[in-house]
């Protein structure tokens, strides 16, 4: 095998011959097969132009972690830190789901990259959660949305803790339905925190909004 993101492996023919190949797939998830043949020059330049685009984006992310930590500690406001660690979340979500943890940071490590999605998901939305109810003031705007953030916060936190002993097709399948609820959830407590007059909560609603549709 050629050591790449997806699963890929070099195949030798003939010229104008005929092949037959037979392959045999196994999840316990949903699975995307999207099946191509590349000569060796398309290959390696659609790596390359991949991992420009990928890298670039992946780099404005992490140092969007980096600024945000960097604010939690001189600032010592626990927002910036809520939002670090949920935009590293997601940042992990991302490497996990196209396959670059699994290539450059734990390469041949099976049973960490099948934990990887479900907690870094989790992770992403639990502290999401926790920094909604910082920066929309909940404790004061409504306090029994307060409640619920948190309570929908510390679920998403065990979610992500039980993909460590529970099977990745149990654990992801409750995740996914679970994230869904979670944003609506969230943008609930956002229209309640606007109405009840705080007017940051708009750009709050815009980013919800974003990822729900």
């Amino acid at each position: 095998p050629i050591e790449y993101r997806n699963v890929t492996f070099p195949l030798k023919s003939q010229a104008h011959s005929v092949q037959t190949y037979y392959l045999r797939f196994q999840t316990e998830s949903s699975m995307y097969i999207a099946l191509n043949i590349w000569s060796r020059n398309a290959f390696v330049e659609s790596v390359d132009g991949k991992l420009l685009l990928f890298g670039f984006l992946y780099g404005i992310v992490f140092l969007a972690t980096i600024y945000c930590l960097i604010n939690a500690v001189f600032l010592r406001v626990r927002m910036y830190l809520y939002i670090a660690i949920g935009i590293f979340g997601s940042l992990g979500y991302s490497l996990s789901i196209n396959g670059f943890g699994f290539q450059y940071l734990w390469p041949e490590t099976l049973w960490l990259q099948s934990i990887s999605v479900p907690l870094f998901l989790n992770l992403c939305f639990c502290f999401a959660l926790l920094y909604s109810r910082e920066f929309l003031d909940l404790k004061q705007t409504s306090p029994l949305s307060d409640k619920i953030i948190l309570a929908f916060s510390m679920t998403c936190l065990a979610l992500g803790l039980s993909s460590l002993i529970l099977s990745y097709g149990t654990v992801i399948r409750i995740s996914t339905v679970f994230a869904i609820v979670t944003a609506f959830a969230a943008f609930w407590a956002g229209a309640i925190s606007f109405y009840g007059g705080n007017k940051s909560a708009r750009f709050y609603l815009l980013g919800w909004m974003a990822l729900i549709i």
